[in-house]
């Protein structure tokens, strides 16, 4: 597993929500590395990205 400064990490967790969301076209695929992310790294301005968008997939998983 490669290690990621904090920065990095939360780059790489935003690039696997975007690749997710539009080149595969389905959020909901990046919902397991938002909540790891977010287990490792609970507070902080990229910490509150992360769970608003777990809160939008969660909904969407919620309406199907």
């Amino acid at each position: 597993m490669a290690k990621f400064s904090p920065q990095g990490e939360a780059l790489a967790v935003r690039d696997i929500h975007e690749i997710s969301s539009t080149r595969l076209g389905d959020p909901r695929r990046a919902a397991p590395n938002l909540a790891r992310y977010l287990d490792r790294r609970p507070e902080g301005v990229n910490e509150e990205w992360a769970r608003r968008e777990l809160a939008d997939i969660k909904r969407l998983i919620d309406q199907d």
